[in-house]
């Protein structure tokens, strides 16, 4: 993994800084610990990065205002990341950030992860996008064979592990730690690909 350069890292804080307010991209209590949101991102990429093999691709459900997705182009240079926000303010933030930081591994999707189609993952991150039950279903269509999911969890985490496993699927949690602002990120292994498409 490649420290990111504190100079994109300090843009980043000033486009937030700007643009917060008229587009509601986090709110001032937020803003107010962005390193520490930027400390957890950068363990979403920790982890991606202690894998053997580096995916060619990492789909980000629900980037909003671009935690961890942002954080992880920086971070993870030799990977795509695939954001995907369906809100158009947002969105447009995020283009926003990969032209002024000049983040050509980033990929923008202004979309419902439900209706991109033309690519496959075997890496999924969400930060707030709900159960690991409902980022598996969301994300179905665009599963590689085998994935795996980081999201940052709270205390009820086991519980989706359960609602997960009542779905049939076999469930193996690579990694759980704590995050700095608050809540667990959790890393699981699931199987994917043909079998849970619709």
């Amino acid at each position: 993994m490649k420290h990111p350069e504190n100079r994109r890292v300090e843009q980043y804080i000033s486009l937030l800084a700007r643009y917060r307010p008229t587009l509601n991209l986090i709110s001032e209590a937020a803003f107010s610990a962005v390193g520490t949101h930027i400390r957890d991102a950068l363990a979403f990429a920790s982890l991606i990065a202690e894998r053997e093999v580096l995916p060619p691709t990492i789909l980000d459900v629900g980037s909003g205002a671009g935690f961890p997705g942002v954080i992880l182009g920086l971070a993870l240079p030799e990977v795509t990341v695939v954001l995907v926000e369906r809100r158009r303010r947002r969105g447009a933030f995020l283009n926003l950030v990969k032209a002024q930081l000049g983040l050509d591994n980033l990929e923008v999707r202004i979309e419902d992860v439900r209706s991109v189609r033309d690519k496959e993952f075997a890496v999924i991150t969400a930060q707030a996008f709900g159960s690991l039950e409902a980022i598996y279903q969301a994300t179905s269509h665009l599963h590689a064979p085998r994935i795996v999911i980081l999201s940052r969890k709270g205390p009820g985490w086991l519980k989706e592990l359960g609602e997960l496993a009542s779905l049939g699927l076999p469930v193996q949690v690579l990694a759980e730690e704590r995050l700095e602002s608050h809540g667990r990120l959790v890393m699981v292994r699931l199987p994917g690909g043909l079998s849970c498409r619709p």
